[in-house]
C-alpha cells in the first residue's frame, strides 16, 4: 500500500466538495487499466473523469493508449500538466479542466469511433453520468467505473430486491453489467467513510437494441413513472392505458404485481404490446 503521507504535495489536500478520494492501490489501479486496455483499439478515445493526481492516468499510459483526461481542479490541472508534460507533447494525452457534466459527449468526442469511459466517480456525479450514458450507450465501446458500493447494488439490482429501480431496468436494458469486485475504503486517500465497487458495462449493439422493438422515449417514461409510485400496483399506476388489462393478461402478468417485481424483459414486452 501506498504511504498517505506521499501525496501532501506542497500543501494540497483533497477538495472533499469535489469528492476527492483518491484511489492509491497500486493492484486496482493496474486492474482497470488493464480492463479499459481490452476495449482499447484504434480510432478510440479513453476517457478519463476525474484524473486526480494521476495514479490512474499513467497506468492507462502505460497500456499504451491515448488519454482524454478531464478534470475539475485547477490545481490538479496545472499538477497534471507538469508531471506528464512529455505526453502531451507526443500527443498521447490530452487534459482538460472541465466539468463532464457540461460536456455533450456525443458531439464532442464525435471524430471517435468510439469512446472508452473510465474513473472514480464521486458519489454526487455518479447518478447524472450513469443516466447520460443510457441514452448514448451505442457510443461507448465499454464503461470501466469505480462507484460507491450501494451505488452500484442499485446498478446491477434483480426483481424483488430493495435496491432493483429505475436505474437499474434502464441500464441493464442497454447494457451488460459486470461486477468485477468491492473496493475497500482504506484502499483511498482520503479514507472515506463507505466502501466501493469496480464495474464494467458492455453496451449491446445498436442492431439488438433495434430488435427489441421499443420506443425508448416511451419505455424510460414508463418505467420511471412506475417506480416513482413503486407501492402502488402495475395495472393501477399504468390505468391511462386502455388495454393494460390485456396486455397483462396475454403476457400471463399478475394484475397483483408492482414495479420490483417485473424483470427487464418484463417491462420491454409490456412496452412493446403498448406500441
Amino acid at each position: 500500500m501506498i504511504n498517505n503521507n506521499t501525496f501532501k504535495y506542497d500543501n494540497f489536500y483533497p477538495n472533499q466538495y469535489l469528492g476527492q478520494n483518491f484511489l492509491i492501490d497500486k493492484t486496482c489501479l493496474l486492474t482497470i487499466a488493464k480492463i479499459v486496455s481490452s476495449f482499447y483499439k484504434s480510432n478510440i478515445i479513453t476517457v478519463e473523469y476525474g484524473a486526480g493526481l494521476g495514479w490512474l492516468t499513467k497506468n492507462l499510459l502505460n497500456q499504451k493508449m491515448n488519454v482524454y483526461a478531464i478534470e475539475k481542479d485547477k490545481y490538479l490541472i496545472n499538477y497534471l500538466i507538469s508531471n506528464f508534460n512529455s505526453y502531451i507533447e507526443h500527443n498521447q494525452l490530452i487534459i482538460d479542466k472541465k466539468d463532464i457534466r457540461n460536456i455533450d459527449i456525443l458531439t464532442f468526442f464525435s471524430q471517435y469511433e468510439k469512446i472508452i469511459l473510465c474513473g472514480n466517480l464521486p458519489y454526487y456525479v455518479s447518478n447524472f453520468i450513469l443516466n447520460n450514458i443510457i441514452n448514448i450507450f451505442f457510443r461507448f465501446s465499454g464503461v470501466v467505473l469505480l462507484l460507491q458500493k450501494e451505488f452500484v447494488n442499485r446498478i446491477i439490482a434483480k426483481p424483488n430486491s430493495k435496491y432493483y429501480c429505475r436505474l437499474s431496468v434502464l441500464l441493464q436494458t442497454v447494457f451488460y453489467v459486470r461486477k468485477i469486485y468491492n473496493i475497500s475504503r482504506f484502499s483511498f486517500w482520503p479514507i472515506p467513510k463507505v466502501h466501493s465497487t469496480l464495474i464494467v458495462l458492455y453496451p449491446i449493439s445498436i442492431e439488438k437494441f433495434n430488435r427489441l422493438g421499443i420506443n425508448w422515449n416511451l419505455f424510460k417514461t414508463i418505467v420511471s413513472l412506475v417506480f416513482l409510485n413503486r407501492r402502488r400496483k402495475i395495472i393501477n399506476i399504468l390505468n391511462h392505458i386502455s388495454n393494460i388489462d390485456q396486455i397483462m393478461k396475454v403476457l400471463r402478468l399478475s394484475s397483483e404485481l408492482r414495479a420490483e417485481h417485473l424483470s427487464v424483459n418484463n417491462f420491454v414486452n409490456i412496452i412493446r404490446m403498448i406500441c
